[in-house]
């Protein structure tokens, strides 16, 4: 099972070993330690397309398990304030299914808090809801006033000639 390899990497093999039952879990652990692929296949005694199959089917997972890149587009209004654009929350918006979790510290009412978990209130999925609305509501805000010329525009050009379907209307 080993072949040509020092004594502390025997050593960290045997580590790996037992804290790793499968051989998928102790590829991905000498991967971690910094092993390259043909050095782990040597030392498991494996092919190296069966390591490079391991890995790369990793790679793959993590890849669609993680939010597709947004383009990161800023407008500011002033130097004090730097504002996203409409398009920008629209993109963020699009990904939140698919984003990974990540922990977040806050400070929260504790009778609030105490309320929640006697009625089984999921303040996680009730915060990433509400922030969402707050997102949509702000997006469409920002994306009314980007184009409220345009808007004001449309408005008084039906103001003036009506819409193209006014005398097919049969009501």
């Amino acid at each position: 099972m080993l072949r040509s390899i020092d004594t502390a990497d025997t050593e960290l093999l045997g580590e790996i070993s037992k804290l790793h039952q499968t051989t998928s879990a102790r590829i991905r652990a000498l991967h971690a330690a910094g092993w390259p692929r043909s050095k782990i296949a040597k030392a498991l005694g494996k092919r190296y397309q069966h390591v490079r199959g391991v890995l790369i089917d990793d790679e793959r997972r993590l890849a669609a398990a993680s939010p597709k890149p947004v383009e990161t587009r800023k407008v500011a209004q002033n130097a004090m304030s730097p504002v996203c654009d409409s398009e920008y929350l629209h993109a963020i918006l699009k990904n939140t299914r698919q984003a990974v979790k990540r922990p977040l510290n806050l400070s929260f009412n504790s009778s609030l808090l105490e309320a929640a978990k006697l009625l089984n209130i999921n303040l996680t999925e009730l915060l990433e809801r509400r922030v969402v609305e707050v997102l949509k509501q702000e997006a469409m805000s920002r994306w009314q006033a980007e184009n409220r010329e345009a808007i004001e525009a449309s408005n008084q050009f039906v103001e003036r000639n009506g819409l193209w379907s006014d005398g097919l209307r049969q009501f």
